[in-house]
């Protein structure tokens, strides 16, 4: 996965989190972490696609 999201495997579990600021994902206020791989995995999937992409508006 690339983007602004990945996960990352940390102790028993794994972690989604931003990769600018390497500081796990909040959800509600709590950090996501110690998820199954496929949770973080499906959380980073959502917010990518939430994330708006560049702007292909024509300036004019």
């Amino acid at each position: 996965m690339s983007g602004k999201y990945a996960i990352r495997q940390e102790g028993k579990g794994w972690t989604a989190y931003n990769t600018r600021t390497g500081e796990p994902v909040r959800l509600n206020g709590a950090a996501q972490v110690g998820l199954s791989r496929e949770v973080a995995q499906e959380i980073v999937r959502t917010l990518q696609m939430l994330e708006p992409g560049p702007d292909k508006s024509v300036a004019g």
